[in-house]
């Protein structure tokens, strides 16, 4: 099972907000949570216990997936409309973990495809699979994800051919400097990633950190002028997402895609498994 600690600064969770959500996962299933929107601890634990747990003791990790839609987050964050967001757009606004079942409850059997035409095999979990044994054991009949918002993850750059590393762009002008040395060339992603395991009173830190390397194709200046002014720029680095209207742009990648993305999962992952 999964052990650690999901702490949030801030999270609308159906359309609730949480600050300071910290929910402690032992062998996958929630022990402790608490939360600062009340003085009192004990109110904390009761919001949570409501709304999250739904009257329950406890409940699994249901799923962790990453979101890519980081137009929606920065939308959200611009205007305020973070807690009126829809949930399916909601929760690809970033990495997010699920409690309680899985987003594939009761289907699991059912044959599905992504829209590139692979099978989706991943649906269960240690709980949902007791369906197989004992049903009343695998489902918790809820489901919330709570999403960890962009500007809490650690530091991605962008290193172009000469060395220069770039950051998020200021403003309109420097995310057009950045982009047009970008285009044309190939350039490397950077992503670094820390977790620390407390447990039995020994603390461990492992760290680690993941390179792509991206090529984008040539590009006009009115091309450069036109995705700046999507607005899809000015809250990554390089001034560039690989997941977004950019695409179009880029000829092609070596390694991680979703490392460019904003977290190198499949490496995080492994890292996860030896440290728990």
């Amino acid at each position: 099972g999964t052990n650690g600690v999901l702490h949030v600064t801030k999270v609308y969770l159906n359309q609730l907000r949480y600050e300071n959500l910290r929910m402690t996962f032992r062998d996958g299933m929630i022990v402790d949570y608490n939360c600062s929107n009340y003085d009192s601890g004990q109110e904390n634990k009761k919001y949570i216990r409501e709304n999250v747990l739904h009257n329950r003791e406890t409940l699994p990790m249901g799923e962790f997936a990453i979101g890519t839609n980081t137009l929606a987050y920065k939308m959200g964050r611009k205007y305020g409309i973070e807690a009126k967001l829809p949930i399916l757009i909601a929760e690809k606004t970033g990495p997010h973990f699920a409690v309680g079942d899985t987003c594939y409850s009761m289907s699991e059997d059912i044959v599905l495809h992504n829209p590139d035409g692979k099978e989706i095999v991943a649906k269960d979990n240690e709980c949902s699979i007791l369906r197989k044994t004992d049903i009343e054991k695998a489902y918790f009949n809820c489901h919330t994800d709570v999403t960890i918002p962009y500007d809490e993850l650690g530091d991605i750059v962008v290193v172009t051919k000469d060395g220069e590393v770039l950051g998020k762009p200021s403003d309109k002008e420097e995310a057009f400097r950045m982009l047009y040395s970008l285009q044309g060339a190939t350039h490397q992603v950077y992503s670094g990633v820390a977790l620390v395991s407390c447990q039995n009173g020994e603390k461990e830190i492992r760290s680690f950190s993941v390179m792509t390397e991206v090529e984008v194709l040539p590009m006009e200046k009115q091309q450069i002028e036109g995705y700046i002014a999507t607005g899809d720029c000015m809250d990554k680095a390089g001034a560039y997402g690989i997941q977004g209207c950019f695409a179009e742009y880029i000829k092609g990648i070596h390694g991680d895609y979703y490392n460019v993305v904003g977290l190198p999962l499949s490496r995080l992952m492994q890292e996860l498994r030896r440290l728990l």
